[in-house]
């Protein structure tokens, strides 16, 4: 599992913690994560779309706890 780091600002959402740190987006995701409605998952991506604004990321997950969708 990936360690929340403590030198970045961490975002949390419904189903886990991200950051971005140097052009990478990383996601943690939580134990049990809920089952999100369509606006819900809408809503999440666009706060990542904020954060990392029009530049391209790589994104690295940790999917530990995830369910199928």
């Amino acid at each position: 599992m990936i360690a929340l780091p403590d030198n970045v600002e961490i975002h949390e959402s419904q189903n886990g913690w991200w950051w971005l740190s140097n052009d990478i987006l990383y996601s943690v995701g939580k134990k049990d994560p809920v089952k999100l409605s369509k606006e819900e998952e809408e809503a999440e991506f666009a706060a990542f779309k904020k954060v990392a604004g029009d530049s391209k990321v790589c994104m690295i997950i940790d999917i530990t706890h995830a369910k199928p969708t």
